[in-house]
């Protein structure tokens, strides 16, 4: 079984591909252990945090990288600074 989004999918499939090939015919789990330490971490785990940091990097390469329409770019720009009135 494949699952679970704070690791990177590569090195998940690796670990599960890896063990098909030395011989496991039976489904393979993958667990992840994950700790809360709110005093430390309040903002989640350092997992979560990591998970977060590098949504926001996709987030942005996508913006970078994939053409956008400048007008609507421009249209939220200017109502972010003056309101919706304009």
């Amino acid at each position: 079984m494949r699952g679970g989004h704070l690791r990177g999918h590569s090195v998940e499939n690796q670990a599960t591909d890896r063990a098909y090939r030395i011989g496991q015919e039976r489904p393979v789990t993958v667990y992840h252990i994950i700790t809360r330490d709110p005093a430390n971490f309040p903002k989640g785990t350092v997992e979560e945090q990591i998970h977060a940091l590098l949504q926001e990097k996709q987030d942005l390469a996508r913006q970078v990288l994939v053409p956008f329409d400048i007008q609507a770019l421009q249209h939220e720009v200017v109502r972010s600074v003056f309101g919706d009135d304009v």
